[in-house]
Parts: structure tokens; C-alpha cells; sequence
């Protein structure tokens, strides 16, 4: 009869440390920037988000209104914005 694979606690702590650090970058989200002008205002669009590929959600953080928007996806962010403007998604 196998053992059954050890839980996370019973793992030697740098072990577990190690794995974490792996989690970290394999699932890091991409960046990107969203950027243009807005029809109506003429204002400036400017912002800069993280895609968090697997989920398939998104954050984006405009700072020049101090807005942050979640999203299902960049490009989901990308396309509420060009309802309003000439909007660009820029993958960093």
C-alpha cells in the first residue's frame, strides 16, 4: 500500500518556501498599460493593470482619477474604455 503524499504542513519548511517562490513566478500575472484619449473630455487615459491569465480576471488602476476597475480580462478593460475614446492595450 503507497503513503499518501504529505500535507503542506508536514513538509519541511524550506521546501514549502521553496515551492512558494515557484507559484510566485510561474503564476505571475501579466502587465499592461492601457493608454489614449477620451472623446468626450479630451481627457487622457492612462493606466497600467495585471492579467491574471488562468482566471481570466484582471485589475487595472487609473491614476489619474484613483480609480482601480476589475475585469474579467485586459482586453475586457480595453474594450469599456474604447466605448469612450481611442483606447490602446499595450502588453508590458
Amino acid at each position: 500500500m503507497k503513503n499518501a503524499a504529505p500535507s503542506p504542513a508536514e513538509l519541511d519548511p524550506n521546501v514549502r518556501r521553496l515551492q512558494i517562490a515557484e507559484l510566485a513566478v510561474t503564476r505571475r500575472p501579466r502587465l499592461f498599460a492601457l493608454h489614449g484619449i477620451d472623446a468626450v473630455t479630451e481627457r487622457e487615459i492612462l493606466g497600467w493593470g495585471m492579467d491574471f491569465a488562468p482566471s481570466r480576471k484582471a485589475l487595472l488602476y487609473l491614476p489619474n482619477d484613483s480609480v482601480t476597475y476589475y475585469s474579467d480580462s485586459a482586453e475586457r478593460a480595453a474594450h469599456r474604455y474604447a466605448m469612450t475614446g481611442d483606447i490602446e492595450l499595450t502588453w508590458l
